[in-house]
Order: C-alpha cells, then sequence, then structure tokens
C-alpha cells in the first residue's frame, strides 16, 4: 500500500492529484457515453418501420402490434407490472413523474427529538420549505 496523503512531499501530493484527476476525467467521459448509447437505445424502435407517436394511442391494449420506442416499451412493461402488483414498479412510476416523497428521518437523541430533512430533487418538483414539512408532520400526529 502507499503512501498516506499526510507522509507525502508536495511533488508527491501534486503527482497524485493529478493522476487522480486523469482517472476521474476517463470516469466521467465513460459515464457520459454510456449515457449517450442508453439515449440512442431509448429512442430506437422494437421493429423495422416508422414509430407510431405514442400519444396518439388511447388505451394499454391499442399498443399491442406497435412499432413503439424501447423507451415507450421499457414505461409500457413497468406499468404492466405495477398493474400486477410490483412495488417496485410503482415506486419507479411515482419518482419519474415526480412525486417522490420527501424523506424525513426522526433521530432521538438524550430525550429530544430531532428532525432531518433530506430533500432530493427529481425533476421539476418545487421542494417544500422546512415550515411546510413540520407542518405535514404535525398533522400526521
Amino acid at each position: 500500500m502507499g503512501k498516506s496523503f499526510k507522509d507525502m512531499t508536495k511533488e508527491e501530493l501534486q503527482e497524485a492529484g493529478k493522476k487522480g484527476g486523469v482517472k476521474s476525467g476517463k470516469t466521467r467521459a465513460a459515464k457520459k457515453q454510456m449515457k449517450d448509447t442508453f439515449e440512442t437505445i431509448l429512442s430506437m424502435s422494437l421493429h423495422k418501420g416508422a414509430v407510431v407517436n405514442i400519444d396518439k394511442i388511447k388505451n394499454i391494449a391499442d399498443i399491442k402490434g406497435k412499432n413503439i420506442t424501447v423507451q415507450d416499451a421499457i414505461l409500457i412493461a413497468q406499468v404492466q407490472k405495477a398493474l400486477k402488483g410490483s412495488i417496485a414498479s410503482a415506486e419507479f412510476i411515482r419518482d419519474t413523474v415526480g412525486q417522490r416523497p420527501e424523506d424525513i428521518i426522526n433521530l432521538n437523541t438524550e430525550g429530544e427529538d430531532m428532525t432531518l430533512n433530506i430533500n432530493v430533487s427529481y425533476g421539476d418538483e418545487t421542494p417544500l420549505d422546512n415550515s411546510e414539512v413540520e407542518d405535514m408532520a404535525d398533522d400526521e400526529h
């Protein structure tokens, strides 16, 4: 195993930082390439020929046999799984449409209740301020 950072000289620290930066850049480039590939695959049609506009399909039954994109097929599969009782699929759909609830973790330290609000935004949803969260917590008790 190598030296710890506190045992390195200034030059060794600079070299280690340079190597880390190069590796980080390669990792970011690989992730971007994977994202771009997924976007390309998701926009492809399932079959040869023109893709049917999913907005023109009026119900799930009408999709059968239609040429849709891979992304549309994945989303439809998630809906079908959710309808059959898959909690994971239902949560995926909820989170994807921006309805993910805020995570609230209650900590109990020495008899005092403390609330830690973790607000993770997925899309266009507007985060609640702490007073709104406290009001909701009060309503639940």
